[in-house]
């Protein structure tokens, strides 16, 4: 009688035991590099079009706050942050534009990689299998909803994520670096002459 009691009650308690323990490895993968490079492809799927839409391109971050999107298929633009405010730069537009990080309500891609990993159970639910580890956002109104992230040892090779509009967005990371040093001011925008900036 009492070893079925345990057993209930270790069964009861498996879910909760589970999800910990799906945060605890995550954490550790994530807390395994503050700093990673590599190059991207990204597909957008959307019900509407699927037909997968593809950008190429580079990235890098540097934890907290810090980091590189830059697209180079099929337009050069480049997304840049500095930990309080982010720079999106046009090359075919001749147009940069500035506005404020607020990572309080912000959950995008960049974001997400570039914050405090004790912030993620405050913001997802946290399932895992084997390598695979997703992330469902728990307040619906939230832009993005779900990430899908796949490691190869600790580090992060693809990632799927979700919107509330069910449009989906794939990369998948090559040639990648854990804890790269970058230079001062790696970071750091500073608009070419003649380019129109926009300040939000």
């Amino acid at each position: 009688m009492k070893r079925l009691l345990l057993l209930i009650l270790a069964l009861a308690l498996s879910p909760r035991g589970y999800a910990d323990t799906a945060m605890d490895l995550l954490s550790k993968k994530l807390n395994a590099f503050t700093t990673m490079t590599a190059n991207f492809e990204q597909s957008l799927v959307t019900e509407q079009d699927p037909n997968a839409q593809r950008l190429v391109g580079t990235m890098a971050l540097s934890r907290p706050g810090k980091f590189i999107w830059k697209t180079t298929y099929p337009n050069q633009q480049t997304l840049i942050a500095n930990g309080n405010y982010a720079w999106i730069y046009d090359e075919d537009l001749e147009q940069a534009t500035k506005q404020k990080i607020n990572t309080s309500s912000a959950n995008s891609p960049a974001i997400f990689l570039t914050g405090n990993v004790t912030d993620v159970p405050k913001r997802f639910v946290v399932a895992q299998d084997d390598d695979v580890f997703t992330l469902t956002a728990k307040n619906k109104n939230d832009m993005f909803q779900k990430f899908t992230l796949t490691f190869r040892v600790n580090a992060l090779h693809n990632m799927t994520v979700t919107t509330k509009l069910d449009q989906q967005s794939r990369f998948v990371f090559s040639n990648i670096k854990l804890n790269p040093t970058f230079p001062k001011n790696y970071f750091t925008f500073s608009p070419p002459k003649g380019v129109e900036i926009i300040e939000n």
